[in-house]
């Protein structure tokens, strides 16, 4: 007697085959879609997003809802200030987009989003030359069809699995909600990173390498800020001062020359002024002389927060540093526009 199976054509098999994928290829985009992880497929407004993977990918999925519907500040960067945590500037609530390694072009994709779905009412920059040492896409992620991506593919389940990991060993995500960073170290050489800190203030140099298409960028960058009714602040990146100090020529020159492409009415922040040279002087406040310890990045995300809610005329958050310095060389509130540096290239 035939059995059934012995009458399926090779056709029928391959039919058979390509439904049960298609089934299933269906039945995780639409559990992805319920789950909606990035916050892409519907109303994100009120939910509290963090990230366990990539921060490229991430950050930039997120800068099409999430980002423009929770927040109305966005801060500008790279690794030197992915560890800020700056939630609120009085009543506005702010998502620190800085991503490690990236330029302005990958900051841009993810701020363009955001000031085109949202209402950005304040635009933080960090000014530090890695950001127009280079331009365009670094990687091959931060890219539309990663939208899609977000109903089943390599990324989301690193997500996922990192999302897991972190709720059975209790460890950290990668970011806040509000998009504020850790750099992790562990297990790092720390007399490595500060013997390369030495090297430099040995050999200093004169300027700073600069991509002129980078600058072009950042200059739309802004430009698009300022259209979109965003107050525009800039600040530059704290750096370890005998280091600051060696290649100060170079800093100084950088920041004359990006000072340019703001508006006079921009706000403009000097970390590296005299007034912080207690912080700036001491190796606690950084882990290899540019990127902030949490010890550091929790005095100046407070600072910034300070100065901003001054400058901005807006009521006085709640958030505060965890950690302060000992010392005795307390910093004084700084009247408006007592901006260091910047007071000098006006």
């Amino acid at each position: 007697m035939t059995s059934e199976t012995s009458r399926w054509t090779p056709a029928g098999w391959c039919a058979a085959y390509f439904a049960i994928v298609l089934a299933i290829i269906a039945m995780v985009a639409g559990v992805n879609f319920a789950i909606d992880f990035y916050g892409l497929f519907r109303d994100s407004s009120h939910r509290s997003i963090r990230l366990y993977a990539n921060e490229r990918t991430g950050k930039y999925l997120l800068g099409f809802r999430y980002i423009p519907q929770n927040f109305d500040g966005v801060v500008i960067g790279t690794s030197v200030s992915q560890n800020w945590d700056v939630p609120r500037v009085g009543s506005i609530r702010v998502y620190n987009a800085s991503v490690s390694g990236a330029n302005i072009s990958e900051e841009k994709l993810i701020a363009d989003n955001a000031f085109a779905r949202g209402h950005m009412r304040l635009a933080i920059f960090c000014l530090s030359p890695y950001m127009t040492l280079s331009h365009g896409r670094k990687t091959a992620y931060m890219t539309p069809s990663e939208v899609w991506g977000a109903l089943g593919s390599i990324q989301l389940l690193r997500d996922y699995t990192g999302a897991t990991l972190a709720r059975l060993r209790g460890t950290a995500p990668s970011t806040s909600e509000d998009g504020a960073g850790r750099i992790d170290v562990e297990g790092g050489d720390q007399e490595e990173r500060w013997r390369g800190v030495r090297n430099k203030s040995e050999a200093p140099i004169e300027e700073f390498k600069v991509d002129e298409q980078a600058v072009g960028e950042y200059a739309e960058l802004l430009r698009t800020a300022q259209a979109h009714g965003a107050r525009v602040v800039a600040f530059t990146a704290p750096v370890y001062g005998p280091a600051y100090d060696a290649q100060r020529k170079a800093y100084e020159a950088y920041l004359v020359r990006m000072r340019r492409l703001f508006a006079p009415q921009d706000l403009i922040i000097d970390f590296n002024a005299p007034r912080y040279a207690a912080y700036t002087h001491d190796p606690a406040t950084f882990i290899d002389g540019t990127h902030l310890s949490p010890k550091g990045a929790a005095y100046f995300s407070q600072e910034l927060t300070r100065r901003l809610e001054r400058e901005l005329d807006e009521p006085a958050s709640a958030h505060a540093s965890a950690y302060r310095y000992s010392t005795n060389d307390e910093i004084a509130p700084s009247s408006p526009r007592t901006l260091g540096l910047v007071d000098s290239i006006r």
